[in-house]
């Protein structure tokens, strides 16, 4: 079977947590620091080296992690020394804040202790230290020319100063003025040739970032094809169509990718003020409605499905706590309106007639329905003894209802 099976909920949605047995699963474990000594000591050996020289030992310990694993240093050293680089200046700042003894960390330390050892690789190392620290720093507002530039004198930086002749050259085509019609009949051919010698000036090229990391790791190039690889860098390609790649080819994967795309571009209009309500509610059986739409729609379902929201308990930061937030500050809004656009009570407006105010007030005297009660028969017990007339008067009275007063003005 060429297909993926995904999982799916019952009603046919895609699901995104790890399986057991994904949870389950252990990558191949990094050897322990003395295992790894071991075998760089029986490496030496076989090789008729001196297992007492330190430096060759370290240098036949075998690195335990990326593409390279089970590759001794030197090997790494000789073969990918940007590769080396790269590991041992990422190992450099997590060990900034972390004092980890764990076998691939100090795989790592064994790593970092015998490259700088050399001293190309050192200086090399200390220089891409603070080009990232300069890097970080140009980043603030304001600061972008605290970036470093490519070290003087090396091939990078001479087929970067090469790039200024497309300056140079721009700017001497667009000073060059075109040359004068001689008549009438060759004023096609003049602005022909104007036309060819405008298309020659390179359109102005906007400041970017190139990423030059790759031309590290690649072999060793000379002047002029580096200067080839870095304009290329520098011109910004065309957008190519997104392939058809494996998992969006199944269509409840790509359904779903769909819908997370949306709704990252409608998080980002939701972080624009007053347009909190155009984020989407994620979740649920109107996922895709934004919050102020299902609030404010006048469908049954929708309107219970509100209210079945604003009685869950969500946990913190979770997509149903950022739903029940919006609806309750809705909710606090629409009656704090509502308070302030009612009228005080007991007002009345001066200009209305007479006969508006004799009909409000006859409203207001008007009583309201009465609710039926039981006869309170405790007053007869609590009584003087009575005989059976008066006593019988008396129950009559009680069940009888009294006559409610006429409204005035009636």
């Amino acid at each position: 079977m060429s297909f993926a099976n995904l999982r799916l909920t019952p009603s046919h949605q895609l699901v995104l947590r790890a399986s057991d047995a994904a949870a389950a699963f252990t990558a191949a474990r990094a050897k322990k620091p003395e295992e790894v000594e071991k075998e760089a000591r029986a490496r030496v050996v076989s090789g008729g080296g001196d297992p007492g020289n330190p430096m060759l030992v370290l240098g036949c310990h075998s690195i335990q992690l990326g593409r390279y694993r089970g590759q001794t240093f030197r090997w790494l050293l000789e073969n990918d020394a940007g590769y080396a680089c790269h590991l041992v200046a990422s190992h450099q700042r997590e060990r900034e804040t972390s004092a980890s003894d764990s076998p691939l960390m100090a795989n790592k330390d064994s790593l970092a202790r015998y490259s700088c050892a050399h001293p190309a690789f050192a200086e090399h190392l200390k220089f891409r230290r603070a080009q990232e620290e300069a890097r970080a720093r140009a980043t603030l507002p304001g600061r972008g020319g605290e970036a470093l530039a490519p070290r003087p004198g090396s091939a990078m930086d001479v087929a970067i100063n090469g790039l200024g002749r497309d300056k140079e050259r721009s700017a001497e085509a667009a000073a060059t003025p075109p040359p004068p019609a001689s008549s009438s009949t060759s004023s096609g051919l003049s602005t022909s040739t104007s036309k060819a010698a405008a298309s020659t000036v390179l359109p102005p090229r906007k400041p970017t970032a190139p990423n030059f990391s790759a031309l590290v790791r690649r072999r060793p190039m000379g002047p002029g094809e580096l200067q080839a690889r870095i304009r290329k860098l520098m011109t910004p390609p065309a957008r190519p169509a997104a392939p058809g790649r494996y998992s969006c080819a199944h269509p409840a994967f790509a359904e779903h990718l769909k819908f997370r795309r949306a709704q990252e571009e409608a998080r980002a209009r939701a972080t624009l003020p007053g347009r909190g309500g155009e984020a989407l509610v994620g979740f649920g059986l109107f996922k895709e409605d934004t919050l102020k739409d299902l609030y404010d729609s006048k469908e049954k379902e929708r309107q219970t499905y509100v209210k079945w929201l604003r009685r869950k308990t969500p946990k913190p930061w979770s997509a149903m706590d950022v739903v029940i937030k919006y609806i309750l500050g809705r909710d606090k809004k629409r009656s704090a309106e509502a308070a302030a656009t009612s009228p005080p009570p007991g007002s009345s407006s001066t200009s209305s007639g007479l006969s508006t105010s004799t009909s409000q007030a006859a409203a207001s005297t008007v009583l309201p329905p009465r609710k039926p009660t039981a006869p309170n028969f405790s007053a007869l017990v609590r009584g003087r003894p009575m005989g059976p007339g008066e006593l019988q008067a008396r129950i009559r009275k009680l069940m009888t209802r009294p006559a409610r007063p006429a409204a005035p003005g009636r």
